[in-house]
């Protein structure tokens, strides 16, 4: 008759530690993979490829569903790991330039409590140091969670938005062009991290959230205005129907920087006159 062979048998606990080391050791190991689709326009779309054939390509979006395109409109798909779906035009590099204000303001001083000459503000901000240049991998950083900072989940912006602030006013430069984003909620973190450094080159942006049609952008805007240039004021961003008081205050931070554009100006001249004299 034949040997019988018998197996130790093992507990049943040892079996589900096992199974779960196995899972620990294997199940993670492999990274969570996504598609991001480039199009003619310059956009970048994080998902997941549903279709991509010589007809179109059909992206999977958590937050918005599906997304069709034409073949003609997609210039390439790739790989990545990414999770967090970016769905807004990609960043241009910008450096702090200086321009004059994008639309006409009187010469004359609005009159009252509110006006220029009474409450001129900082007379000088445009004097300020030079911010440090960022390179090497400080600059991949930044450019990455300002990157983050335009995506639309929520925690991707929040933890870009901290580690941009802890960056320090070096990062003003990479977040201006955030602050005039079509995507408010990025638009926001941009104008709470400006305001943590208020400086002259951020002005522009600060006038031109005044009058946009999200409160949230108003309120950080006009904080933004106020801070820049010393002449705070009783902003109503929550209130719809005081077009008219905004415009006022609108204007007295315009004019304000009006007059310190003309004032870099001639700095600027003075300047370059100095130099040309050798001195």
């Amino acid at each position: 008759m034949g040997r019988l062979f018998s197996f130790p048998m093992i507990p049943l606990q040892s079996l589900s530690l096992c199974s779960l080391v196995f899972v620990l050791s294997f199940g993670f190991c492999s990274p969570v993979r996504g598609d991001t689709v480039e199009l003619q326009n310059g956009s970048r779309i994080d998902g997941t490829i549903v279709k991509n054939d010589d007809q179109e390509v059909i992206l999977k979006v958590s937050t918005y569903g599906t997304i069709r395109w034409k073949k003609s409109e997609v210039i390439k798909v790739e790989q990545n790991s990414r999770t967090g779906d970016r769905v807004f035009p990609k960043r241009e590099k910008t450096k702090p330039i200086l321009k004059p204000v994008p639309f006409p303001v009187p010469e004359k001083s609005v009159g009252g409590a509110q006006g220029v000459k009474k409450s001129s503000g900082n007379t000088e901000a445009f004097k300020q140091e030079l911010l440090n240049p960022l390179s090497g991998k400080d600059l991949l950083d930044v450019e990455s969670w300002v990157e983050d900072l335009q995506r639309q989940r929520v925690n991707y912006r929040t933890r870009a938005e901290t580690h941009l602030i802890r960056k320090g006013e070096s990062v003003i430069p990479y977040v201006l062009p955030v602050a005039r984003s079509e995507f408010v909620r990025a638009r926001i973190c941009a104008l709470r991290i400006l305001n943590k450094f208020p400086r002259y080159e951020s002005m522009e942006v600060a006038l031109s959230g005044l009058t946009a049609k999200d409160l949230w952008v108003r309120k950080f805007s006009a904080q933004l205005a106020g801070n820049i240039s010393g002449i705070p004021q009783s902003f109503p961003w929550s209130a719809e129907d005081q077009h008219e008081m905004r415009k006022r205050h609108h204007r007295v931070w315009s004019q304000w920087y009006q007059q310190q554009e003309k004032l870099r100006i001639e700095h600027e001249k003075n300047i370059e006159k100095l130099k040309k004299a050798g001195r």
